[in-house]
């Protein structure tokens, strides 16, 4: 058992420093455990210090294991890359240890930023089911959307994984559906860095497959992809979830089954949805079964150049 009294040990924070530089991780929630409140307060400051010498990439793990048992809410988020974690067993033992009741607020107030945070989603999920995290829809949303790409601190490259969209049941069944509600960069592609794995095509494929085969209800995405105009979302976002809404490859009897969903959009803010829908209206345009009446009515909301 590990003494943080006992005479033959270093004073503390020296100690965390041992612990620290050595990478002696196995010894940090021992150490971190024995602290009382105000040896909590000395580590903060030490954890500063390494902090302010850009030397936190030393020893990341242990690093941000420290953050969140000793820090305040204020430095946890001032010192910590709180939201860019790897999954690591120590970050679970460190908040099964201590969970600020902080915890949730910091990254649900931190997904509503203008230049948004988000966590690992395989992290979010875990402590999301370990009842740490309670997360709002659109934290699940803007971690979601990076699950299938992230870059990994410790390989130092992008790592592609559409697997982890089904290591949790959760995904496809609840949190698959915030992605059509909440702003996020699904989008994204960085031709620089995913050269030909680009991840919003990923995204496509994922989408088409599992709407394919069963996994997610496939009417309910075409209507969500539809339903994405009612959302203030930024032009080259609405313009994607157009795209996708094309490459989901409808068939005749689809467009009749959700033909008042296409002409709802018509009242979008980007014509590029429009444009798309008005195209899959012509092959339906001459069948028995076309709602005529709502169609003529809701062309109303076009522009007039459209």
């Amino acid at each position: 058992e590990y003494h943080l009294n006992s005479k033959f040990v270093k004073n503390m924070t020296e100690q965390f420093r041992d612990i620290y530089y050595k990478k002696q991780n196995d010894r940090i929630i021992p150490f971190l455990k024995e602290l009382k409140v105000k040896d909590k307060k000395e580590i903060a400051k030490e954890l500063k210090a390494i902090s302010d010498k850009n030397k936190k990439d030393a020893n990341p793990d242990a690093f941000w294991t420290a953050t969140v048992i000793c820090c305040t809410k204020t430095q946890f988020k001032a010192l910590s890359d709180y939201y860019d974690i790897d999954i690591t067993e120590l970050a679970d033992e460190a908040l099964a240890l201590h969970c600020p009741d902080w915890f949730s607020e910091i990254f649900n107030k931190g997904a509503e930023e203008e230049y948004w945070i988000y966590i690992r989603y395989q992290n979010l999920v875990r402590w999301q089911q370990k009842g740490y995290l309670q997360p709002s829809g659109k934290l699940i949303a803007r971690s979601l959307a990076n699950a299938v790409s992230h870059w990994s601190r410790k390989g130092k490259r992008t790592v592609h994984n559409s697997r982890a969209l089904e290591q949790y049941p959760i995904t496809l069944d609840e949190h698959i559906w915030t992605l059509f509600e909440h702003q996020t960069s699904i989008d994204w592609d960085d031709s620089r860095q995913y050269n030909e794995n680009k991840e919003s095509d990923i995204w496509k494929k994922n989408f088409l497959k599992y709407s394919q085969n069963g996994r997610i209800d496939r009417m309910r995405l075409l209507k969500a992809c539809l339903n994405t105009v009612l959302y203030d979302f930024r032009r080259d976002l609405s313009g994607w979830y157009a795209a996708l809404f094309i490459y989901l490859q409808l068939t005749e009897a689809e467009l009749l089954t959700i033909q008042d969903e296409l002409f709802a959009t018509f009242m979008g803010k980007y014509p590029k949805m429009t444009n798309r829908v008005l195209d899959m209206i012509k092959k339906i345009a001459g069948h028995k079964d076309l709602h005529l009446t709502n169609f003529i009515t809701q062309t109303g909301f076009l522009p007039q150049s459209q």
